[in-house]
C-alpha cells in the first residue's frame, strides 16, 4: 500500500520476512523488499553506533561491454570496470587504477557491478582483504583495507541541462561525430564542473545520429583519456583517436564513464 515503505513484510504464517521499500504503480499486486536476512545484519550495527557504517572502496564502477573485451585484455565480458578512483580511497592506498577489471573480491567472484558493490558493502571497515584483478591483460592480487564512506568522497551529481554548450570546438576526425574544447575556466563555471580537479578537454558539441552519439556522449563531457592514453588538450584527443572502436573515459554529471565511439 502507498506509504507502507519501511514497514514489514509477512507471509501467511505471520513471519517477516522482508522489509517493504517500494511498489510498481503501473501494476497491481507487485512490490519490492529488502531481504530479511540483509537487515538481520545491519541491526548490531544499529544497535551499537545509532547509524549503518558499510565498507567503501571508492571506486566508480561500469558494466563491462563485452565489444571491450579484446582492448582490455580480457577473455570475456565479466567483472567489475573500474572508471574512477578516488584520491585517498581504500582502492587509491592499495594501487586500484582506471580500467582495471575486478574479477574477484574477498575470495568471491565479481560477475558484475553490483557483486563487487555489494561484497564492499558487507565487509567490514578496516579489514583487510584480497582483491583479483586484470590489468593489462594480466592477473594482479592486490590487498585492500577497506574503509569508511565518509560522504565527503562522493562526487557530486550535476543535473544542469548540457545542450546549449557553444559549438565552435574542434571536429573529431573520422566523422565520428563530436567537436571539443580546450579546458577554460568560464566555460567550465558556466557547466557546473567547478568540482572536478582536471583540467581536460570539453565537448561542446554531438551530431545526431553519429558514432559518438550512439555511444553516448553529450555537450558538457569532460574527456579525461582515449584509448588508455590521457588527454589534456584538444591535440591530445585528436591524435589519440582512431577510424572505430574507441573508449573515451569522461567526467558526466558527476559520474567517471566509459563510452565507446
Amino acid at each position: 500500500n502507498p506509504g507502507n515503505s519501511g514497514g514489514p513484510l509477512v507471509n501467511t504464517q505471520g513471519l517477516v520476512v522482508g522489509v517493504n521499500t517500494a511498489i510498481d504503480a503501473r501494476a497491481q499486486g507487485i512490490g519490492f523488499a529488502i531481504p530479511i536476512d540483509q537487515v538481520k545484519d545491519l541491526i548490531p550495527q544499529l544497535e551499537k553506533n545509532g547509524e549503518i557504517r558499510r565498507g567503501f572502496l571508492g571506486v566508480g564502477l561500469q558494466e563491462l561491454d563485452p565489444q571491450w573485451a579484446e582492448q582490455l585484455g580480457l577473455k570475456d565480458g565479466s567483472g567489475a570496470l573500474i572508471t574512477q578512483v578516488m584520491d585517498g580511497s581504500a582502492a587509491d592506498k592499495a594501487g586500484v587504477k582506471a580500467y582495471d577489471v575486478i574479477t574477484k573480491f574477498n575470495n568471491e567472484e565479481v560477475e558484475d557491478p553490483g557483486d563487487l558493490s555489494r561484497a564492499v558493502a558487507k565487509t567490514k571497515i578496516g579489514q583487510q582483504v584480497n582483491m583479483e584483478l586484470i590489468r593489462d591483460g594480466k592477473k594482479k592480487t592486490l590487498k585492500v583495507k577497506i574503509g569508511k564512506n565518509s560522504g565527503e568522497q562522493q562526487a557530486r551529481n550535476d543535473q544542469r541541462d548540457r545542450r546549449s554548450v557553444q559549438p565552435s570546438g574542434k571536429s573529431a576526425p573520422y566523422n565520428l561525430g563530436f567537436e571539443v574544447v580546450d579546458y577554460n575556466p568560464g566555460l567550465a563555471k558556466r557547466l557546473g564542473l567547478g568540482q572536478i580537479s582536471s583540467k581536460n578537454p570539453i565537448v561542446v558539441d554531438v551530431d545526431r545520429g553519429s558514432p559518438a552519439a550512439a555511444g553516448g556522449l553529450t555537450p558538457g563531457d569532460v574527456i579525461l583519456d582515449v584509448n588508455k592514453k590521457p588527454t589534456k588538450s584538444v591535440n591530445h584527443v585528436m591524435s589519440a583517436l582512431k577510424k572505430k572502436g574507441n573508449i573515451l573515459r569522461v567526467f558526466k554529471q558527476g559520474r567517471v564513464v566509459l563510452i565507446g565511439v
